[in-house]
């Protein structure tokens, strides 16, 4: 994965289809490998994949120019694997709950 060039994430911070692109096909195997190898289900990883490319997206003019992004994106992704996780155990309390009573 090489990372894009400040050029690019000045483009990406502006909105520019071409970067925002680019941005999104340079980091998606990367972090879906990431995101798979926490949680082990491929369409889940997808999901929470683009809950993080869209946190991005949503927050992509408060971007470090010269700091890049990949660090940013793996936390996001790690912070989006941990609310996954905290949900799954809310709903098996939830579950255990109701089958108790």
């Amino acid at each position: 994965m090489t990372a894009p060039t400040i050029e690019t994430i000045e483009n990406f911070k502006m909105g520019k289809q071409e970067a925002i692109e680019s941005v999104y096909y340079t980091y998606k195997p990367t972090v879906l490998r990431f995101i798979l190898s926490l949680i082990k289900d491929a369409e889940e990883a997808e999901a929470i994949f683009h809950n993080v490319f869209l946190k991005i997206l949503r927050k992509r003019k408060d971007l470090d120019t010269e700091k890049g992004i990949q660090s940013y994106i793996f936390t996001i992704s790690k912070n989006e694997v941990v609310d996954y996780f905290n949900h799954l155990n809310s709903d098996r309390k939830k579950a255990e709950d109701f089958y108790k009573n």
